[in-house]
């Protein structure tokens, strides 16, 4: 951004970097890739327009980024002669493979690079030999991928400047050729999802998420027929849905308003999918509709697939207050699937496990742990004979819930388990899932520095994967916390924030703490007064995610500061009057 600053001076004599623009300068430096020429170009342009102005204009940088300083060569007074210069002197081959990459929206590997690039006579050797030569040139940038891979990347300049390159028959040629690869990609790692090699597979799905995410875009909005790429994208990755639901669930709801294009046979598997991508993001009704559609359509006759939907059934039945009854559907289900068996044997004990833990869970939430721990044990057995990562992250985590009553120290250690897996790229899903019971249980057992900690983490976890119905449930338990320790103020307008934006009757607690969070409402109402406690609570309806999470994540720092502070321990469950917040 100095460069920047810089130039603009020159260009315009009062020109200086402020709160107002700083933000706008940094996307502009960003979106250039740093490259200076651009930067410099950009500035220049300060003379008659605003940072903000400039950089809504990025996406035509050739037609914006032009007139450079009067003493550079003809061939650096624009980006456009600039890169026309260097393209210039690239040989054939290198430009035909230059072109191609322009298709990639993010990094990619050598082998996408071959799938995608390689065509019209060129082998293998070329596209490898290109790339190589593209690197050299600093026309493309080589970065570290997981296993020990290299991945490579256009910077955002040189994509735009590649697609320009091709015709659009040409373009759409490449970004069927990426959508088919990256359909294959999605089959060959859809099954590694729900085996053992789970977490070597995790980080090469999320390293492609960008392409797989373009592919499935592009394909439903030009693909015309062929379309069910996308349908072939997102049923391969249904497995996905459980522990990355942010990803694969979006891109499903996305495939839904063309289902009528999509292959019978993969039709339940992406209503499946999106309706854990519903339930995930806190939309319970649409989660329902979408999960009995899929039990409702001819395709579902799977046992592994009707299971899990009737598991997602179950799961609704006990966040909105029918705990019982979700229970009983679970059970029910992972009867069904037993009686009419599977061809995947791995995959009906993954289903079972995770039923098992579903009925745990819901006689977690009806208060019933004697009723609860049975099938969370078995759930425990079942993973640990599987040994399928993303399996165990839930288990272990939903068994803590479980036994923690009569056994914290157990329940401590699962949800260190818990959370080593997936912290491992287990299942995104349930690491917030899993700090927030160890925020919970830290808290009720006396640990309130670890159980700050924990909640500080949960929260910016889940806010990352967008599980708003996690992050809805852990601000609810922030706000009892905060209200116990005398921290009136904050836990009112976090009480606020989640009543106004988190569907009030969905809690996968115990029905206890549901009674806890209406009296820490009632302990901060009484600290603070009804008028004062009304604006708080105004102030945290008026939030939307991203403060309300920067917020609770200040007040959860400052709070631990104090703690360290005067090395108070006191138990959290042993509630006191609640006092306005105490600020340095």
């Amino acid at each position: 951004m100095s460069l920047f600053a810089q130039r603009a001076a020159a260009a315009r004599g009062d020109f200086a970097l402020t709160p107002a623009n700083v933000a706008a300068v940094s996307e502009i430096c960003r979106h250039l890739d740093g490259i200076p020429l651009a930067i410099e170009l950009a500035a220049a342009r300060v003379a008659a327009m605003r940072p903000a102005e400039i950089a809504a204009l990025l996406d035509e940088r050739f037609r914006l980024l032009t007139r450079g300083r009067v003493d550079a060569a003809a061939r650096q007074q624009t980006l456009q002669a600039t890169l026309e210069w260097s393209y210039a002197l690239l040989g054939q081959a290198e430009r035909r493979v230059f072109d191609g990459l322009g298709v990639f929206p993010g990094s990619f590997d050598a082998e996408a690079a071959v799938a995608v690039a390689g065509a019209d006579g060129l082998q293998r050797w070329d596209v490898l030999d290109g790339l190589t030569s593209l690197v050299g040139k600093s026309l493309v940038t080589e970065e570290d991928g997981p296993g020990q891979t290299s991945r490579y990347r256009l910077l955002e300049t040189m994509r735009a400047y590649a697609r320009q390159q091709l015709e659009a028959t040409e373009l759409d040629r490449l970004r069927l050729r990426h959508a088919e690869h990256y359909a294959a990609f999605a089959e060959r790692a859809g099954p590694e999802v729900i085996g053992p090699a789970q977490l070597e597979w995790q980080p090469r799905i999320k390293a492609e998420r960008d392409n797989l995410q373009a592919a499935v875009t592009w394909v439903l909005a030009e693909g015309g027929q062929d379309r069910p790429l996308a349908f072939r994208i997102v049923a391969a990755l249904a497995g996905l849905a459980l522990s990355s639901p942010s990803t694969v669930g979006g891109w499903a709801e996305a495939c839904l308003a063309q289902i009528g294009t999509c292959p019978p046979e993969l039709r339940a598997l992406v209503l499946a999918t999106a309706a854990y991508g519903a339930f995930y993001a806190s939309d319970v009704p649409l989660a329902q509709r979408r999960a009995e559609d899929a039990l409702q359509d001819p395709g579902a006759s799977d046992p592994l697939l009707t299971g899990v939907m009737r598991g997602v059934l179950a799961q609704i039945c006990t966040l909105t207050g029918q705990p019982e009854r979700g229970a009983s559907i679970a059970r029910q289900a992972r009867q069904q699937a037993a009686e009419q068996g599977s061809e995947i044997e791995q995959g009906s004990e993954i289903v079972a496990g995770s039923l098992l833990a579903i009925e745990a869970m819901a006689w977690t939430a009806a208060g019933d742990y004697p009723a609860a721990r049975p099938p969370a044990m078995e759930a425990v057995e079942i993973a640990r004979r599987v040994q399928n990562p993303g399996l165990s992250a839930m288990v272990f985590c939903t068994a803590a819930g479980a036994i923690w009553p009569g056994d914290p120290h157990t329940a401590l250690a699962l949800i260190e388990d818990s959370l080593a897996l997936t912290r491992a790229g287990a299942s995104d899903a349930f690491l917030g899932t899993a700090l927030t019971w160890a925020g919970l249980i830290r808290a009720r057992t006396g640990d309130l520095p670890g159980a700050l900690a924990a909640l500080q983490e949960a929260m910016a976890q889940q806010h990352a994967d967008g599980n708003r119905l996690s992050l809805g449930i852990t601000l609810r338990i922030v706000a009892v916390v905060l209200a116990r320790l005398g921290e009136a103020e904050p836990a009112a307008v976090l009480s606020g924030a989640f009543s106004a934006h988190f569907p009030p009757s969905i809690s996968a607690v115990h029905k206890g703490e549901r009674m806890e969070i209406r009296e820490a409402q009632s302990l901060a109402r009484r600290a603070l007064g009804e008028a004062a406690y009304g604006a708080a609570v105004g102030r945290g309806a008026a939030m939307d995610d991203d403060e309300v999470v920067g917020y609770a994540q200040g007040e959860v720092r400052r709070v631990a500061a104090l703690l360290a502070g005067s090395g108070e321990q006191a138990p959290e469950s042993q509630p006191g009057p609640a006092r306005p917040s105490r600020r340095e």
